[in-house]
């Protein structure tokens, strides 16, 4: 049997599914770009957590707000789009973990110019 388990392929196929609805059907002007970053989607297959990456300088709470509207709609589809017996309630929240990966890497960058500036001294 394969460590990969089933949540993790169903996870990983709405993650493509609704990555696409959202470019190609969900038309809303307070949208904008919207990246779905990953969802991570419980064991029993009921509930999916939709963690979502924002252009800069969109109002999050619209956003989300468009979200939450669509999510009825986008369940109808994945049930069109997937073969699951129930599709998992979708709930959609802010992706921190690219925030703290870019906050990680700068930091980074510092150190090394840092670094380099007492090296070069």
């Amino acid at each position: 049997m394969s460590a990969y388990k089933r949540a993790d392929r169903v996870a990983h196929r709405i993650k493509l599914e609704i990555a696409d609805l959202l470019a190609k059907e969900v038309r809303d002007p307070r949208l904008g770009f919207v990246t779905v970053v990953d969802v991570s989607l419980s064991d029993d297959l009921q509930q999916a957590r939709v963690f979502v990456g924002l252009s800069e300088g969109r109002d999050s709470k619209a956003v989300f707000s468009v979200l939450k509207a669509a999510t009825g709609y986008l369940r109808e589809r994945l049930a069109r789009r997937l073969a699951l017996r129930r599709v998992p309630v979708l709930t959609f929240l802010p992706d921190t973990e690219t925030d703290r990966v870019a906050h990680l890497l700068e930091l980074i960058e510092r150190v090394n110019d840092d670094a380099t500036n007492v090296r070069g001294s």
